[in-house]
């Protein structure tokens, strides 16, 4: 005898609120399980890792879309399923760095955030063969630089920004490759504020040595790099100030050599040594300085405009998310449009 209709139905829905009871608990516990582990260890990739967040909203989220997919049966379960993991995992990769991008997919795998999806192979491939990573590709900037000494890899753009500084301001940096003073690295260029290379020239020919210098003036595109490094920890930087906040970029600052031996003859010339903490590192605080923080980032302004004037940006110094979008954006090796300095950036 064949069970009546309102019978089968009150069946059908018992059984579909038994199935969501369950997949609540199945994901609160998946949830619960993801906080147990944060606490337990708290850390390396836990706390720099920016998926981390990602993640754990992804897994509260999903227990509400979990339900609406139980109500409309098990596959759309699966398919949202599958979905939240391709989510997660192309947020593992949007790093440039393969290495990053390995932790960040082994570390999705041990927690159980990859089920329906090969997790074994995919922890294989991060353990074993990261180079096969597909990682973020960005424009401008980030894609043709490899290796630490960013410096060396935008000077194109770099002479851009100076030329434009010094056609706006003539007297706001001088080359000091005149004074017996030799720019020991490629990261900076050999340019100071001119009272700071007057007194920097005293002090050599007081003690009447050579100054090797390793750090003068950084471009701001330099700092920028430096600083998405500090947040990704790469290059063993841990902290970077944006462009435009850093002493370097104030044509006032210098790391040397043999500190211990300039200190006394530096500091008779005006030159503040910044002391422990960074014992290397000199300022200026002489009289007759400027503060041309915005000068670079005003200069930029102006070459992207003129590169492109259907996207233009305010030509005001002010280091905001805008220009650090486009400054981002542009090409190490410099614009199309834009000339170039060279004796006036010291070489």
């Amino acid at each position: 005898m064949p069970e009546p209709e309102h019978l089968r139905t009150t069946t059908d829905e018992t059984s579909r609120e038994r199935e969501l009871i369950f997949k609540e608990r199945e994901l609160a516990l998946k949830e619960k399980e993801v906080e147990a582990k944060i606490k337990y260890d708290q850390r390396g990739l836990w706390f720099t890792s920016p998926i981390l967040l990602g993640v754990i909203t992804a897994i509260s989220g999903l227990i509400g879309t979990g339900i609406g997919a139980v109500l409309q049966g098990n596959s759309n379960l699966n398919l949202e399923r599958k979905k939240f993991e391709f989510t997660q995992i192309q947020k593992a990769l949007e790093t440039t760095d393969t290495k990053e991008a390995a932790k960040r997919l082994v570390f999705l795998v041990d927690i159980g955030v990859i089920q329906s999806l090969d997790g074994q192979r995919i922890r294989e491939i991060a353990k074993n063969e990261p180079q096969k990573i597909p990682t973020a590709t960005v424009s401008g900037l980030t894609p043709e630089i490899t290796g630490c000494n960013v410096g060396e890899k935008v000077r194109g753009l770099d002479r851009q920004i100076i030329f434009i500084m010094q056609r706006e301001n003539p007297t706001s940096l001088v080359s000091f490759i005149d004074i017996d003073a030799e720019l020991n690295k490629n990261s900076t260029f050999p340019l100071l504020q001119p009272a700071a290379k007057k007194a920097l020239g005293q002090a050599i020919r007081k003690r009447t040595k050579k100054l090797i210098i390793n750090a003068a003036y950084r471009s701001i595109t330099s700092q920028l790099l430096l600083h998405n490094y500090s947040k990704q920890e790469q290059c063993g930087i841990i902290i970077a100030a944006i462009p435009g906040k850093s002493n370097h970029q104030t044509g006032l600052a210098i790391d040397i050599e043999d500190f211990t031996g300039w200190r006394s003859y530096l500091e008779a010339e005006g030159w503040r040594w910044l002391g422990p903490v960074d014992p290397v590192h000199f300022d200026f605080v002489g009289s007759r300085i400027s503060d041309i923080k915005e000068l670079p980032i005003k200069s930029f302004q102006k070459l992207w405009n003129l590169n492109n004037p259907e996207d233009k940006l305010p030509e005001n110094g002010i280091y905001d998310s805008e220009t650090e979008k486009r400054l981002n954006q542009a090409p190490p090796d410099g614009f199309p449009k834009g000339e170039k300095c060279s004796i006036e950036c010291g070489f």
